[in-house]
């Protein structure tokens, strides 16, 4: 699609005797499509099949990765059509027939190798194009006219290009994003662009024609094999069936977790809601950033962990503890809030009421949610950590530099040792004569705060003293130069 970043969407059709290549953009005098074409017909000549894998099925467990992706961002407001007729002033939507160009009517043993020779030039055109997936992204007020927009309703779907202007008004069509969803009695929705997928689903950017912006969860439908017509209509009628009964328990679960007065993230009461869009089960949720820039996503563990809290408290983590930071996101005030709430598992009972089953079952999600980032800081620095918090004996100095820096404040009062000594909680979190690995996950994730600050600030270059520095100082000194310079500030004040 052009809003995800492809800029001449391509496709082959096969019918009994024609080969046809739709596209939304005339190519016919386009040197790279030539190009195309010449490529697939040398290796189809060559009988060799274009290597390329379609599908990722099965995504690595969170527990096994060794990096956290980060797709580029991408403004919906920057995508540009080439088409002349953006370019004229118009206040309703056109609708953009595909430009399909026919070959001629092959016969006898010329319709495979065709076949395969229109498959060729879709794939190529797939691959000439090597750039990463991209994340679109919009923000409130941003324009959205004059692009090419996929239009969905229940029953109906058409390429459109978006009106320049407000219906009804000379005011220009505008994304207004401010923490509500389109309401009940909105029919049809323009998609902006792909947030993102896995196994069971694709995410949307979508709005409604009036530009209020939303997320839209289209769940796979499996396709029948049967054999006879009847069969694969009443299987597939079921699989719909199915998947619209996951989109109204997911739209239970965002109730429960953020509708109502229970929180203030949202500024409407109803922030979910399951429907039908081209005849595919969907999910009505929340739009939200993801944090995309990799080196700020430690500062927003602290609110992770709140939010993680707080559905322990309810009942829920997510399975295996595969939380993933695509399921954290941002609203239209930067408030930070969780997604993809089938993908929690409901606890047992006694979660809702035992502190510590829920704080034992936040620090596995978090410490899998970070594991990328900590393989990525490196053992040394985590070991070099955990030394430096050790040779304090009354490990004042590194409740000072805690104290000193707002996100570790807000991750250790707000969140880790809310209400208790920080100095208490520090020294029963780290026994003498531990290893780093045989650390609680509580006491890894703490560890992985204070080391990461560390080294974002080595990295920055910041004025601002880092944790494993005083006066210039290197971290790992000895208890003595500690105490020299604790007397040093005592004898100051």
């Amino acid at each position: 699609m052009k809003a995800a970043g492809d800029d001449q969407p391509m496709g082959a059709v096969m019918t009994y005797n024609k080969i046809v290549l739709v596209t939304l953009d005339n190519l016919k005098d386009d040197d790279e499509r030539i190009k195309w074409t010449q490529k697939a017909k040398d290796e189809l000549n060559t009988d060799r099949e274009p290597a390329r894998k379609v599908k990722q099925e099965d995504e690595t467990p969170c527990a096994e990765r060794d990096d956290s992706p980060v797709k580029p961002v991408k403004r919906f407001s920057d995508v540009k059509t080439k088409d002349e007729v953006v370019k004229q002033v118009h206040d309703r939507e056109r609708e953009v027939p595909g430009v399909v160009y026919y070959t001629r009517v092959h016969k006898g043993g010329d319709v495979f190798p065709c076949l395969l020779q229109g498959l060729h030039i879709a794939y190529h055109k797939a691959l000439g194009d090597n750039r990463a997936p991209t994340c679109v992204k919009v923000e409130d007020g941003d324009e959205l006219g004059g692009r090419f927009v996929f239009k969905v309703s229940k029953g109906s779907f058409a390429w459109v290009l978006t009106p320049t202007f407000e219906k009804n008004t000379k005011e220009p069509f505008c994304a207004k994003f401010d923490g509500r969803i389109p309401s009940a009695k909105t029919e049809y929705f323009y998609l902006l662009g792909r947030l993102g997928e896995d196994r069971n689903a694709t995410v949307y950017l979508a709005c409604s024609l009036g530009g209020h912006v939303c997320a839209v969860k289209d769940y796979y439908v499996m396709l029948s094999h049967a054999a006879n017509e009847k069969d694969r209509e009443a299987q597939e009628a079921n699989e719909r069936y199915s998947k619209y009964q996951d989109a109204e328990e997911e739209g239970r679960r965002w109730q429960e977790l953020y509708g109502g007065i229970k929180t203030s993230i949202f500024r409407s009461s109803s922030i979910s809601r399951p429907l039908y869009l081209g005849t595919s089960p969907c999910l009505l949720m929340p739009y939200g950033y993801e944090i995309h820039n990799a080196a700020d996503r430690w500062q927003w563990v602290p609110d992770v962990g709140k939010e993680l809290m707080r559905f322990a408290a309810n009942g829920y983590q997510y399975m295996e503890s595969d939380l993933r930071w695509r399921h954290v996101l941002l609203n239209y005030e930067k408030k930070l809030f969780l997604c993809d709430l089938l993908s929690l598992a409901e606890c047992d009972e006694a979660m809702k009421t035992d502190a510590t089953k829920q704080k034992k079952a936040v620090y596995e999600q978090l410490l899998i949610l970070l594991k990328p980032m900590v393989d990525e800081l490196g053992d040394e620095e985590i070991v070099d950590t955990l030394e430096w918090i050790r040779c304090s004996r009354t490990l004042g100095a590194v409740v000072s530099c805690i104290e000193g820096v707002e996100t570790l404040l807000d991750y250790f009062h707000g969140f880790a040792c809310k209400g208790s000594d920080l100095l208490g909680y520090l020294q029963a979190l780290f026994p003498q004569g531990l290893a780093a690995e045989d650390l609680s996950e509580e006491a890894k994730v703490c560890l992985f705060m204070i080391a990461n600050f560390e080294s974002s600030k080595s990295e920055a270059s910041s004025p601002e003293p880092s944790l494993g520095e005083d006066d210039g100082t290197r971290r790992r000194r000895a208890d003595d130069d500690i105490d020299n310079q604790a007397a040093k500030r005592e004898k100051k004040t």
